[in-house]
Parts: structure tokens; C-alpha cells; sequence
């Protein structure tokens, strides 16, 4: 079937006799080939514009119309050719399938224009796309040769058939492949689509005319030749021309319409873009005339120049220009017109533009000249501020200015130099002529380097210095360099290296350089001074070793014999003398002391003895000691240690105790009422202790000096309250030592707190040590070497009056000679003897003891020095004790206890027993109180309140409150102790104790305790009380009123020389009503401590006493 479909449309069997030959109309030929590629031109002309459109509507209307256009020349073509075409027969066409027949170009041309018309176009859609439209020419091609009515049978010849389609397709893709592959070979787009529009041609053309060889018209008997007619071929020619006409002004209208709306719309869309650029632009745009006529101007200008767009629009551009520029404006631009020169016109420059309000703004003008097409010409000016830039400028100027001036005038010379050997100059200022001799100009053009200034002996600083560069490293150095004049001068050098390039190798050094010849022979003689300082502080040091036994030589014979006699029968003037006496040479011992720890401390000499201690108990002894002093001067001596502060801790405790009585001391000494508190608290892991008085205060400008040496808050200080000023300065020196820091704050005249923190770090309890009171030690046979007689004379009455046996030598010679002969159970030995010292001494018995194979003999070393290198070197000499001068027989025999191994807790226990058997110890009262009036009335008032103490503690026993019980049981243990009462001082401490165990059972027996002891008290101070008042009543029966402004005022003289007479002090005490003889105590007490000015106050105060008193009698 087909077989017999396809031989009526192809045939190859067929006699040549019976083809009707044929001709063309080469005319008509040529008018179809430039249809087909006039049409495709355009087509594809119209369809490479939609590529570039944005809109999808344009480009489907581009497309369509393309397309329509490109289908319409192809039937165009096909039907032209036709009439081209002329065969003896004749032709009729069938007008349904004629018109059908221009679809398949139509559509097939759409859809290959559609594929081309993507935005990625690769070359198989190309290929897609002229197979399309190869195939749509075939199709439109043989559509229209069967609307062909004729007599003859047409056939088909395969070969030439498959021939057409084929060069049709190939032509096509060809023609796409140039419109759109081939675009860097053919840069020019017209001639690429001319091009392209031709390949189209020549496959439309070459497709039919293939086809048309490829038509076989055959005649056989029943299909006679007819005469040739062309009947039909007006009408077909003027049908397709119209058609073909039609179709183009159609495309031609309808792409006309769309460019123009696409180019309104571009219009609009560039006029938008135009002003919105000028009106975010920040320059100022103005547009002009030929005749000078503003016609533009945007919102920067109205915003530099201050202007608005309604103001100057419609005005001449002058109007912005300041004289002399607004009148030469109009010269300006009819000369450019006639010469066509341009000072600005393509170009820019800086000038200055009026501002509304009167003054110029620096802006840089460029102007662009624009050619319309009517031939007129306008101007657009573009406008910078550069006001901001010249301010810029400006300061710039005065920075450099002030810059250059700075380096001018500087002290140092400003440079910078190449990292060579030769520190070649790329920079350096005028000042390198004042330091070196050598100009400026003369290290910039070579003719010297600073290198070959450098000293040889130095050179090796600066080598390396540069053989190992940082990035912005900075480096000081110092070196000398030569000057020109031959001297030598000091260089300091500090600079930096800097790096610019990728590499980080350092580039150049930028530096300064500073002449301290000066500084350095400054430095050299403070070398030198430091070296004499030095000298200077060890031969001070030296001095004060040798002063410490020279005056403790002296001082130990003056304590130890003052103490001997107070021992034997006096009257009671030799007692005061004798007292005075030795408070005066323990007061020169404590100064003495002062100085000693001062010069310690400076040279750092002074080591801490840190042990565990009881911070409670040393408190307890400061408070104690003082307490006494505070109520001779009618003053509250307080305590407060808060609970979370601990009982043991670790550290030094000889040193804190010797803060706190130079720091209370003080309190007391410039507090003349009201009262002193002792504040101890925890803070920050540390203890603090702040002393708090009512006293002098201190102003502020001294405040700040009042821990340098020897100062006081002011000059009269010394002269009104006595002292060296040292108390503070040794106080701040330990407290550092001890790692703690001390502070005061002060109002003048109200007062003064000092305080100190310790980082005390936590410490053990400890078995109760007896303190270094009287106790036996069993009878020793003591060799006591010393070349000073008097203390030998002091050994021998202090040793013997103990039951010991002394032998005295007066040399180390000596002593080695005593040991030899006798058997010693100790040896006191001196360390500074003539002939042989008493180190030497030492070393020698112990090297006689081992040669011998003897048992060591305990050696004690006395030495009025103090410096713990002296008992280092003791120790190292074989000594196994240390006592210092002037000697303390409770210090030295506990050193003896301690060498010779004698338990003290046994000794001091049977001296205890002894001595606690009696309430009321009046020989220590009366040591403490210093007169037994005055000890009477501090018992009596003690007495006094006996009963409350006992119902305060029973109070607080019953209601549980132990930490206020502890208190109240240490406070009370405190005062007992100062009125030497040992049984109710051991009864109160038992009961802190209890109340610290929080044990009710303890403290209820405590308290019974308490019951006993006060009444053994109260019965020994009713005696004591009689014997007081019966002395009072002697002292008041040769009482004259009359006699006592005549001592008052022989009283006053003395004090205003400084001068005391004990005689005239005597009397004044011995005929001082009883009324007045607390006063008059405190007079003596003044004199007796050498504080004049206190006694002149005292003197002034008892004389107005006495006045009011005469005047009221």
C-alpha cells in the first residue's frame, strides 16, 4: 500500500519521450531569489533586536512577526518561481490548498526564530532551529506544487527530492550559525545579518528550484498537450505580490509601533535615571545655554552654593560668579564661540563661586560642551566643594608649619637613615650641625655619614643593632660620636624601623638623637657619690655598732646598779632619785634601741624571729603595759577585737609588739583627753589593727611626711612632747618587713587614727611559756670574763645575790687561763676584750675541749651589740647563748635556764605559788604606780565596783552569752593585772577561759572563785586605803596655802631653762594641801620625764586652780 502511495508521488521508471520539457523566466528567477532574501534579512534583522529587549510581550510579537515575514517570502519566493516557471501546458492553481500552503513556513520559521531568541544559545539549538526551518521550506515548497491543476501526470525524482530538503536544511543552519555563532568573525551586526539573510535566501531558493528539477511532468495519450495559455498568471503574480506587500507593511507597522513604544519607555526610563543621578549626585551639575542661560540645576548646587533651582533657572550663569569673573562672563563666552579656545571647557580648574550669602565658596569647575542636532550648542558645568579640602590643605600647612618648627627647635636632632653601615642620611634637620659640627646639607649630599662618626669602641653597638632589624621595632641605644672639633660627645638614640614593602625587611630607621653628654657626667659623679654614700653607710653602720657597746658598756653599769640599790634600805628621796635615775637610762636604752632597728632597717640587715605566738595574749601585754600611762592621764585605753579574729597566728610577734607600743605610745603621748581605742579586725585575709585617739591630729600637709625619719606633725612637737620623730619611721620599715602595709588619716584637732594590716598566716597553739619573772636557779660555779670592772663589779652582786659562785677575768687570755685551771658549770664571756677576744676565746675552749675529749661548757656571749651579725659570729665561735648589755637578770637567767637545760616551768611555779598568795602585791602596784597614794585610790575605786563585776558575769553566765562573758573576763583580767592583784587576775582568766569553752559549769565554778578572792581583797585594801590616807593627813598638817604661788613661780623659771631642781620638788609635794596633791604629783611627774612645756601648761593650769580656790574661801 505504500508502495503503490509513494508511486504516485515518485517515479523513476518512466520514457523520456513522454516529459514535457521546461523553461524560466530568469527575470522572474532573480525577483524570486532577492524575495527569499530580502524577507529573511529582514526577519532575522527584526528577531536579533527582540534578543536584546527585556519584555517578554515585545519579543513574542518580534518573534511572531519574524517569523510571519520570513513564511510570507518563502511562499512569496515558492509562487514566484512558479511564474518563472513555463511548461507547454496549462497550469491552474488550487486556491484552499495554495493558501494553506503558507502555514508550514509560517509556523516552522516561528519556531526555529523562538529557539534562536533564548538567552543561552548553544549550536545544537542552532541546528534544531535550521532543520525547522529547512523542513518547513520543503513542506511549504511541495504543499504548493500539489495545488497544481494540469494536464500532465507530476512526478517526483527521489533523488533530486531528498537533494532539495537536504541543501534547504543545511542552508538554514548555516544562515543561523552566522546571524549568531560567527559574531567575532563578523564584528559589524548589519553585514552579519545581511549575510545571514542571503544563506536564508539561497536555502529558500535553492530549495525550490532543487525541487523544481526534481518534477517529473509526464504525458501520455489521454493527457494531450494543450496550447500554452498564462490565463492564470496575471492573477497569481498580482495575488502574491499584494500578499507579499501586505505582510511586510503589516510587519513593518507592527515592529515600527513596538520600537517606538520601546523607546518612550527607554526614554523615560533614561530621563528617571538621568534625574536621579543628578539629584543624589554630590556635585553640583548646572546646565546652560549658548547664551550663558542656566537651564539645569540640581540639588548639590543649591546645596553648595546656596541657591535654589527657581532662583537661578531662567538667569544668567554669571550670577554665581564673584567679581571680576561676573562682569568678564559674557566676554568670556563670545570669545569661545569665535575662537573655540577654552580655558575650562574639557578641562577643570579650581576658582571661586558666589555664594548667596555673600561669601566664596573654592570649588573645582570642569564643563562638557554637547552639539545638539538644531546646531545649538549647551553647556554643562559640574561643580566639586572643595572647601573641606582646602580646610584640609590648610591645616596641613599649619601642622607642617608648626611640624617643621617643632623639629627645628627641639632639643634632639629628628632623622632618618638607610639600614647601611654608613646610616646613610635620606632626612636629618639643622639641629645635627649644634651636635656633631656637621651640616645638614652635609650628611644629605654624602660628603659625611654618621656612621664614620660613630666612636671605634661603640662601633659594635650600632653593627648590632643593624644586623638584626624588627618590624616597627623601637630601640634606644646609647653611643658617643666624634665631633667635628674633635671632642667627644654623648649620644642617646632612640628610633624605629619601618617597613613598606611586602618583603618585611625594614626599609629605613626613623630617630632621634639626644646630646646627654651632661646627663652621663652627671651619672659619673652620682656613681662616685653612691660609692662615698655607700662608704658613708658602712662607716655609719660601724659607728653604730661601736656606739651601741660604748653606750651599753656605760648604760649596763648605770641599769644594773640603780637596780642593785633600789634592793637595799633608802629614804624616800634617794628612792625617787633613784628612780628617776633609771627610768632616765632606760628611756636613753630605748632611743638608743630606736636608732639601732633604724639603721638595721635602712641597710636591710634586720631579720624576723617568726614563731607561732598567741595574738590575744600579746595584745593583753601591750594593753596592759600602757594602761597604767593612759590613767595617769585621765585617759579610756579601749579594746575591740572582733570574733572572727583568730587566737594563734604565725609571724613575728616581738616585732608587732613593738609596732603597737610605738604607735599606742604615741596615741597617748599627743592625746591630753578623751580616750584611745584599739580596733583589731580581719580584711582581705590580712589583720588589721587601727589605733584610733582623740588627740592633737595632724594637718594635712604633714600628713603625707609623718612616717620620713625624725618628723613630726610640727616643729614644736620635740619641744612640747619630746621624741625623735623615729617611732613611725621604724613602725612603717617593719610593718613593710613583715609584708603589710600602714596608712593614717587625720582632722587637726580632733584627732588621729593609725593603722597597719599583716598578712598573718595561721599558727598552732603553744604550751604556756613562763614569762621571764624572779624564779631560783640551783648554784652554778660561773666564769664571767668582761674588761670593763664596773660590769664584772654588776655580775658579781647580781650572780652572788642568787647563790652562785663568780669568778671574773678581765680578757680573753684570761679566760682560757680560768677554764684551764678550775671546773666552770658556765661561761658569760664578753665579745670585744683586749689582748683576746672573746670570739677567739670561744673558739680556743672548744678546740681544748676536743682535744681533750671534755664535755662542752654552755658559753653565753654579752655584748652591749645588738646586730644579728654579731650573734651569727657567736654562734659560729661555738657559743651556745646570747645576752645583751645592759643586762636583765630575768632575760639573763632565762638564757642560763635555757644553756644549761633547767626546766623554767618548775622554777617559775614554786616563785609563783609564793607570790600569788597574797591578793594584793604592793611591791609590783607600787613599782607599776610609782606612789602609793595614787595606788590606793585605783584600788579603792576597783573596790568600788567589786559587786558589779561579780553580778555582771553571773548575769551573763545565766543567760548564756559567753562571747560578751570572755569580754568582760579579759577586760577584767587586763585591769587586775595592772593593780597587781595575781588572785583575781588568774580567777578572771580562768573564767574567759571557761566562757571561750562555752562551759556553764567551768564559769559557775569560776565565779565562786571570784566570791573568794574579792573578799581577800577587800580586806587587804581597807589597810592599804588607811595607810594612805594617814600619810595624806601628815603631808596636810604643814600645809600654807601662802607658800605655794612662790614655788609655782620658782617652778616656772626651771621649766623655762629646762632645768630640774628634785630639792624644790620635793618641798612643793611635801606642802601641797591633799586637795591639790594629785596636781601637784603630775607637775613633778613632768619634770621628772623632762617634758618642760607639759610642766609650764601643767604649772599655769594649778595656778588658776589656786586663784579660784582662794577666791571662793
Amino acid at each position: 500500500m505504500i508502495t503503490e502511495l509513494l508511486s504516485h508521488f515518485f517515479t523513476t521508471d518512466y520514457n523520456p519521450t513522454e516529459v514535457i520539457t521546461w523553461s524560466y523566466d530568469y527575470w522572474l528567477v532573480a525577483l524570486s531569489v532577492f524575495i527569499a532574501a530580502f524577507t529573511s534579512t529582514v526577519s532575522l534583522h527584526l528577531v536579533g533586536i527582540s534578543i536584546h529587549n527585556n519584555s517578554q510581550i515585545y519579543r513574542a510579537i518580534a518573534i511572531f512577526t519574524s517569523g510571519l515575514a520570513m513564511g510570507c517570502g518563502i511562499w512569496a519566493m515558492h509562487f514566484i518561481g512558479m511564474l518563472a516557471f513555463h511548461v507547454p501546458t496549462t497550469i491552474y492553481y488550487d486556491p484552499t490548498i495554495t493558501a494553506y500552503s503558507i502555514l508550514p513556513g509560517i509556523v516552522a520559521c516561528c519556531a526555529a526564530l523562538y529557539i534562536t531568541t533564548r538567552k543561552s544559545i548553544s549550536t545544537n539549538m542552532l541546528i534544531a532551529g535550521g532543520i525547522i526551518v529547512g523542513s518547513g521550506i520543503g513542506i511549504m515548497h511541495y504543499t504548493g506544487m500539489q495545488a497544481i491543476q494540469m494536464g500532465p501526470l507530476m512526478r517526483y525524482d527521489p533523488v533530486w527530492f531528498c537533494l532539495s530538503v537536504l541543501v534547504a536544511v543545511l542552508l538554514a543552519i548555516a544562515a543561523l550559525i552566522t546571524q549568531f555563532k560567527l559574531r567575532k568573525l563578523i564584528k559589524h551586526h548589519s553585514f552579519r545579518v545581511v549575510v545571514s539573510g542571503c544563506i536564508m535566501g539561497a536555502a529558500i531558493s535553492c530549495m525550490h528550484y532543487f525541487g523544481m528539477n526534481s518534477a517529473i511532468f509526464i504525458v501520455d495519450d489521454s493527457h494531450l498537450l494543450d496550447e500554452i495559455e498564462q490565463g492564470t498568471q496575471n492573477f497569481i503574480g498580482l495575488a502574491t505580490a499584494i500578499v507579499t506587500i501586505a505582510v511586510m507593511m503589516f510587519v513593518a507597522a507592527a515592529n515600527w509601533l513596538i520600537r517606538y513604544r520601546q523607546l518612550l519607555s527607554e526614554i523615560g526610563e533614561n530621563e528617571t535615571r538621568l534625574k536621579a543621578i543628578l539629584e543624589t549626585a554630590v556635585d553640583g551639575i548646572i546646565t546652560i545655554s549658548d547664551h550663558g542661560i542656566v537651564q539645569g540645576y540640581n540639588p548639590a548646587a543649591e546645596r553648595i552654593l546656596g541657591w535654589s533651582a527657581d532662583e537661578v533657572i531662567g538667569n544668567n550663569i554669571k550670577m554665581l560668579m564673584p567679581e571680576p569673573d561676573q562682569s568678564r562672563h559674557d566676554d568670556y563666552l563670545s570669545n569661545y564661540k569665535k575662537t573655540h579656545y577654552a580655558s575650562i571647557i574639557g578641562s577643570g580648574r579650581e576658582l571661586l563661586a558666589l555664594h548667596k550669602n555673600g561669601t566664596h565658596v573654592p570649588i573645582r569647575l570642569g564643563v562638557g560642551e554637547v552639539k545638539l542636532n538644531d546646531s545649538t550648542t549647551l553647556y554643562v558645568g559640574f561643580l566639586t566643594d572643595i572647601s573641606h579640602r582646602h580646610k584640609i590643605e590648610k591645616e596641613l600647612r599649619q601642622n607642617e608649619k608648626q611640624l617643621s618648627s617643632l623639629m627645628n627647635n627641639m632639643p634632639g636632632v629628628a632623622f632618618r637613615c638607610r639600614l647601611d653601615k654608613d646610616w646613610s642620611m635620606l632626612y636629618i634637620n639643622d639641629a645635627v650641625e649644634a651636635l656633631t659640627g656637621w651640616t645638614a646639607n652635609a650628611f644629605l649630599n654624602r660628603t659625611i655619614h654618621l656612621g664614620d662618626l660613630i666612636h671605634p669602641e661603640d662601633a659594635p653597638i650600632a653593627e648590632a643593632l643593624l644586623s638584626n632589624p624588627e618590624r616597627n621595632k623601637t630601640y634606644t641605644i646609647e653611643y658617643r660620636l666624634q665631633h667635628r672639633k674633635g671632642h667627644t660627645v654623648w649620644i642617646l638614640d632612640r628610633g624605629t624601623f619601618h617597613i613598606s614593602n611586602d618583603d618585611n625587611e625594614p626599609d629605613w630607621i626613623d630617630g632621634l638623637l639626644f646630646d646627654i653628654s651632661e646627663r652621663r657626667q652627671m651619672e659619673e659623679i652620682l656613681r662616685e657619690a653612691k660609692v662615698k654614700a655607700e662608704a658613708a653607710a658602712e662607716a655609719k653602720a660601724s659607728f653604730m655598732a661601736n656606739m651601741s657597746h660604748e653606750i651599753r658598756t656605760p648604760m649596763n653599769a648605770i641599769i644594773g646598779f640603780s637596780d642593785i640599790l633600789s634592793h637595799t634600805s633608802l629614804d624616800n628621796d634617794q628612792s625617787k632619785y633613784l628612780k628617776s635615775i633609771s627610768n632616765s637610762a632606760k628611756s636613753l636604752l630605748h632611743l638608743l634601741n630606736d636608732i639601732l632597728d633604724s639603721a638595721k632597717l635602712e641597710k636591710g640587715k634586720l631579720d624576723l624571729e617568726e614563731m607561732d605566738f598567741s595574738l590575744y595574749e600579746l595584745i593583753d601585754t601591750v594593753i596592759s603595759t600602757l594602761w597604767i600611762q593612759a590613767r595617769t592621764k585621765n585617759l579610756s585605753l579601749n579594746l575591740q577585737i572582733e570574733k572572727d579574729v583568730g587566737i594563734y597566728y604565725y609571724g613575728a610577734p616581738d616585732r608587732i609588739r613593738q609596732v603597737l607600743m610605738n604607735l599606742l605610745g604615741n596615741a597617748l603621748k599627743f592625746t591630753e583627753k578623751g580616750e584611745i581605742n584599739l580596733h583589731v579586725y580581719l580584711e582581705h585575709s590580712s589583720v588589721h589593727f587601727d589605733i584610733i585617739d582623740t588627740g592633737i591630729g595632724i594637718s594635712q600637709d604633714r600628713l603625707d611626711a609623718i612616717f620620713a625619719p625624725f618628723t613630726q606633725a610640727d616643729a614644736s612637737m620635740s619641744r612640747r612632747y619630746g621624741g625623735t620623730g623615729l617611732g613611725t619611721t621604724i613602725s612603717k620599715q617593719l610593718v613593710e618587713l613583715m609584708g603589710g602595709q600602714i596608712y593614717a588619716t587625720s582632722t587637726e584637732g580632733e584627732g588621729s587614727t593609725f593603722g597597719f594590716s599583716l598578712p598573718l598566716k595561721p599558727g598552732r597553739a603553744l604550751i604556756q611559756n613562763s614569762s621571764y619573772c624572779a624564779f631560783s636557779l640551783p648554784p652554778l660555779n660561773i666564769l664571767a670574763a668582761d674588761d670593763i670592772e664596773q660590769n664584772l663589779e654588776l655580775l658579781t652582786l647580781l650572780l652572788s645575790r642568787q647563790g652562785h659562785e663568780v669568778t671574773t677575768v678581765s680578757d680573753g687570755l684570761e679566760a682560757v687561763a680560768a677554764y684551764k685551771k678550775d671546773n666552770f658549770d658556765l661561761i658569760l664571756m664578753d665579745v670585744q676584750m683586749p689582748n683576746m677576744d672573746g670570739l677567739t676565746a670561744a673558739q680556743t675552749i672548744r678546740l681544748y675541749e676536743q682535744t681533750n675529749n671534755l664535755a662542752a661548757t654552755p658559753i653565753i656571749a654579752l655584748t652591749a651589740s645588738v646586730l644579728n651579725e654579731d650573734k651569727v659570729a657567736a654562734n659560729n665561735a661555738g657559743m651556745t647563748g646570747f645576752a645583751t648589755k645592759p643586762v636583765d637578770v630575768d632575760l639573763l637567767n632565762a638564757e642560763i635556764a635555757k644553756v644549761m637545760g633547767i626546766n623554767l616551768e618548775i622554777a617559775e611555779s614554786i616563785a609563783t605559788q609564793e607570790q600569788e598568795s597574797v591578793a594584793i602585791r604592793h611591791d609590783k602596784g607600787l613599782a607599776l604606780w610609782g606612789d602609793i597614794e595614787l595606788y590606793a585610790q585605783e584600788l579603792e575605786r576597783f573596790a568600788k565596783d567589786a559587786s558589779s563585776h561579780q553580778q555582771k558575769a553571773k548575769q551573763l553566765i545565766e543567760s548564756g552569752l559567753f562571747s560578751a562573758l570572755k569580754q568582760h573576763a579579759h577586760a577584767l583580767k587586763g585591769v587586775s593585772g595592772n593593780l597587781a592583784l595575781p588572785l583575781i587576775s588568774q580567777a578572771f582568766s580562768d573564767l574567759e577561759s571557761a566562757a571561750r569553752k562555752e562551759d556553764t559549769t567551768a564559769a559557775s565554778a569560776c565565779l565562786l572563785k571570784l566570791e573568794d578572792v574579792y573578799a581577800q581583797f577587800l580586806t587587804e585594801v581597807l589597810i592599804l586605803t588607811k595607810q594612805a590616807t594617814h600619810q595624806d593627813q601628815l603631808a596636810g598638817t604643814s600645809t600654807d596655802l601662802a607658800k605655794l604661788p612662790n614655788y609655782l613661780s620658782l617652778l616656772k623659771q626651771h621649766a623655762q631653762s629646762a632645768e630640774i631642781n628634785d630639792a624644790l620638788l620635793t618641798d612643793f609635794i611635801k606642802d601641797t594641801p591633799a586637795d591639790f596633791l594629785a596636781d601637784a604629783k603630775r607637775i613633778s611627774n613632768a619634770f621628772s620625764d623632762f617634758e618642760f612645756d607639759e610642766a609650764k601648761d601643767l604649772l599655769e593650769q594649778f595656778e588658776k586652780q589656786l586663784q579660784a580656790h582662794q577666791e571662793d574661801s
